[in-house]
């Protein structure tokens, strides 16, 4: 059996995917798989034995035929070359775990007839196809903003149609091939803290200045070394937090390591700092507790840290997180302690891995989400416009319903079109007004997109059929005449 993973994102996403090649290969022990990642990533597959060969997509090569000389025939000749490469392995399943359009296009291309295709592609018209659910779960729910609380892991997973177990994530060679690492940084085994203060991207981050603030708070408490790291472009960071924590102690080896050497430090250290980062899927692989300071521009439900006993500190804002509650929380967890603030704790390897500690966030459309796909009852509603909303998209889908019953072939459709016109830009509104029913709006409008081509008679009939089932679970919402106002929707529906 030959089996192709494509993973086209950045580094953190690929260590995700690790155990989900894990699990592939302890399922299907005799089995070929192959990766397909980008170039410029591939450092991050290098230590995974599971892996039969790391194929390296060379977008800077492919692309800049068409950046330098802009020659677009010649950057398709090489596109074309890579497809027919991939398409003559001749692989069983193709399972893509990428979620963009470009990895659709080129799973399109690649696949064969026999080949069992999981996650995008495309359909033989060239529009999006998502063939599996936990893919088009990705496509409604998953994302910045968004009120999903599934792991990336566990998703990756689900499109891979394989289930996870917790010696999936323990991968006990990832950081074992330089063994002399430590000894050349003159590290103490398992009595150093790693901190992260960078991230890929700049919202992702605390911020030097509230890193410095911790690390100056951090060592009023405790004497255990502070290792700094991060990537070669950071290094005006390291020098910037050492000018300003004069006196604290800390070993800065930021730019100073490639990826396996962080991989051993990884594994060396008693604690993992950081923000949303590779670092954070890393730690989970070596099994090193973590502490993840989180802010808005992350959903940390998705990518936080999965090593056991790793925490959350979250914050809309750098500001909405005191830097002393910060290094208290780093105190507590290497004395194992609880500090008796607000955190999310991990519980699990998921689907839903972290639990909150002493505060909550708004539920109702988590809950719906659970709903909609997790079989789980529908959440009560206690809100005027939540119920004012649901009432709306009841109103919809009749409409939609009525307009779609009235549409004859054999006469003119321009207002039966105009009004289903309508509803669509309706369906676009509501949940900017009433964000909390999003999941619900999402959710349908991606089983619209999931029809594939067919005639417009039966187009027509699917698309029926989708609105059929957002009626009946607005329906669910709409009160009786006497009603006290609180709508309760505590049936199940399999959808």
């Amino acid at each position: 059996m030959k089996i192709l993973i494509v993973q086209l994102a950045r580094f953190g996403d690929i260590f995700q995917t690790w155990p989900v090649i894990s699990a592939l290969k302890r399922t299907y022990p005799y089995a070929e798989i192959d990766v397909l990642v980008r170039e410029r990533f591939s450092e991050a597959m290098n230590e995974n034995l599971h892996v039969s060969k790391t194929i390296k997509l060379s977008t800077a090569e492919i692309l800049s035929s068409i950046i330098i000389n802009n020659d677009e025939e010649s950057c398709l000749k090489r596109i074309s070359a890579l497809c027919s490469e991939l398409k003559n392995q001749d692989y069983d399943s193709i399972i893509n775990l990428s979620f963009s359009p470009f990895s659709s296009y080129l799973v399109s291309a690649i696949s064969q007839p026999k080949s069992t295709v999981l996650g995008y592609t495309r359909f033989s018209d060239g529009y999006l196809c998502i063939p599996d659910d936990v893919s088009a779960y990705f496509y409604a729910q998953i994302g910045i903003g968004k009120a999903n609380r599934v792991h990336l892991t566990q998703v990756f997973a689900g499109v891979a149609q394989i289930d996870l177990v917790d010696e999936d994530w323990n991968c006990q060679n990832l950081g074992t091939e330089n063994l002399e690492t430590l000894a050349e940084f003159n590290l103490p085994l398992k009595k150093f803290i790693i901190l992260q203060v960078g991230a890929s991207q700049e919202e992702k981050t605390y911020g030097i200045d509230k890193w410095s603030q911790v690390i100056n708070h951090f060592k009023k408490l405790s004497n255990i070394a502070l290792v700094l790291v991060g990537s070669s472009d950071e290094k005006d960071l390291g020098e910037k937090i050492q000018q300003s924590t004069n006196g604290a102690n800390i070993i800065n080896l930021i730019g100073k390591t490639n990826l396996s050497q962080l991989s051993q430090i990884v594994r060396g250290s008693c604690l993992v700092v950081s923000g949303d980062s590779l670092l954070l899927h890393v730690a989970s692989l070596t099994q090193t507790p973590t502490l993840c300071v989180s802010l808005a521009a992350v959903n940390f439900w998705e990518t936080g840290p999965l090593a056991p006993e790793s925490r959350i500190i979250y914050g809309e804002t750098r500001d909405d997180i005191a830097s002393d509650r910060v290094a208290k929380e780093i105190l507590c967890m290497t004395e194992e302690t609880m500090s008796g603030n607000p955190i999310l704790y991990r519980t699990s390897y998921g689907p839903v891995a972290f639990e909150f500690v002493n505060y909550k966030f708004e539920d109702f459309s988590w809950h719906l989400i659970e709903a909609i796909y997790m079989q789980k009852p529908f959440p009560t509603i206690c809100d005027a416009d939540l119920a004012h909303g649901m009432l709306r998209l009841n109103e919809l889908a009749q409409l939609a319903i009525q307009q779609l019953d009235e549409i004859s072939f054999e006469k003119k459709m321009d207002i039966q079109v105009e009004l289903l016109s309508q509803v669509d830009t309706m369906l676009e509104i509501i949940p900017r007004l009433v964000p909390a029913l999003a999941p619900l709006v999402s959710w349908f409008q991606t089983e619209r997109l999931r029809i594939g081509p067919n005639s417009l008679e039966q187009v027509l009939s699917l698309t029926k059929s989708k609105f059929f089932d957002l009626k009946i679970i607005t329906d669910l919402y709409i009160p009786n005449s006497n009603d006290s106002g609180v709508v309760h929707a505590d049936t199940n529906i399999l959808t």
